[in-house]
């Protein structure tokens, strides 16, 4: 077998332990806000999977947490966004805290495993945010869009950094067109 054929052979093999080693890419499941409504109002995700809320409605909303855990800040009406990545698996039950009816849920399955959805009803939003909600008037149109990355410290999936599939094909892919050039160069 010639040089160019196991330059080429170790490049494949090289390729197939990279694409191996690689975690599982995560996933990214979108609730679309309007109508004043959570929309779909339960989700299912694998633990590490990303949630992003889009604001569909002309007024501003939130995303918040019943238990504190999260809070997305105002996001504006007309396309604003809030994603957060869900590293524990459990049942998230969350809220606008401009409009306490708006209710939703994410119910996180572990490893790396989708939850079943469950059939639990969705409980209220909290009271104190419930009673403020009441007497809160819509918002101005032109709230900021705030998106707050997870507060476990975790960097946000739209970093721009490459991920690790991407990483690993260009390695390859640099390792195996020097050692072509090599072959070439020397002219066996």
């Amino acid at each position: 077998m010639g040089r160019a054929a196991r330059v080429l052979i170790g490049g494949v093999a090289l390729l197939c332990l990279a694409l191996a080693a690689t975690p599982s890419a995560a996933a990214t499941t979108a609730v679309t806000i309007e109508g004043t409504a959570f929309k779909p109002s339960t989700i299912s995700v694998a633990v590490g999977d990303t949630v992003s809320w889009t604001n569909l409605d002309g007024g501003a909303h939130t995303v918040t947490s019943n238990t504190g855990v999260w809070e997305s800040g105002t996001i504006r009406g007309g396309g604003g966004q809030f994603t957060r990545v869900f590293s524990t698996a459990g049942r998230f039950e969350y809220f606008c805290q401009l409009h306490a009816w708006m209710l939703g849920v994410v119910v996180v399955g572990g490893d790396g495993v989708r939850a079943a959805q469950t059939t639990a009803p969705i409980t209220a939003a909290p009271s104190a945010f419930a009673a403020r909600a009441s007497i809160a008037a819509e918002p101005v149109a032109a709230a900021p869009t705030v998106a707050l990355p997870d507060r476990a410290g975790r960097p946000s999936v739209n970093d721009g950094a490459p991920g690790p599939v991407f990483v690993a094909l260009a390695g390859v892919l640099i390792v195996g067109l020097v050692g072509l050039a090599w072959v070439l160069v020397r002219g066996t």
